[in-house]
């Protein structure tokens, strides 16, 4: 892992839905959340934007949250963008987020379980916390 990559993946299931959460975790999370939402991001805050795609079309609009390093989940700055759940719009901005990777920004798709692992890496959680939120994803009853 690349102290410099940054990383997104849905984070709800990939069906269709009234909202999806796609996260994005690393050294460009700001910039591509400025690009995507042609706003300054307050962390902590969720501002309602509109998404642009590579040139600059409005796809949809939605949440827009900020959480700047050390003070996230992967102790790595953090976007986070509330987007309506239809696929496409899932599709287009995650499509929208991978085109604007270039080398001086990479950016990719996440690797399961690497969220976390960024977290455990950075000390933001214990090798047992990591475990235990791959469990609590993987359980199938109240009781699990």
């Amino acid at each position: 892992m690349s102290k410099f990559e940054t990383i997104l993946a849905p984070v709800t299931p990939c069906i269709n839905s009234p909202v999806a959460i796609v996260r994005v975790s690393g050294p460009f999370s700001y910039d591509l959340a400025l690009k995507i939402c042609g706003l300054n991001l307050v962390p902590r805050a969720a501002t309602y934007c509109s998404f642009k795609n590579v040139e600059s079309k409005v796809f949809d609009s939605g949440l827009a949250i900020f959480f700047k390093s050390p003070a996230s989940f992967t102790g790595e700055d953090i976007v986070e963008f509330h987007c309506h759940g239809g696929l496409g719009v899932l599709d287009i901005l995650i499509q929208t987020c991978l085109k604007l990777n270039n080398i001086n920004n990479p950016i990719r798709l996440a690797l399961p379980g690497e969220f976390s692992k960024r977290a455990f890496l950075n000390n933001k959680i214990s090798l047992l916390e990591a475990e235990s939120i791959a469990d609590t994803i993987n359980s199938s009853s109240a009781q699990e």
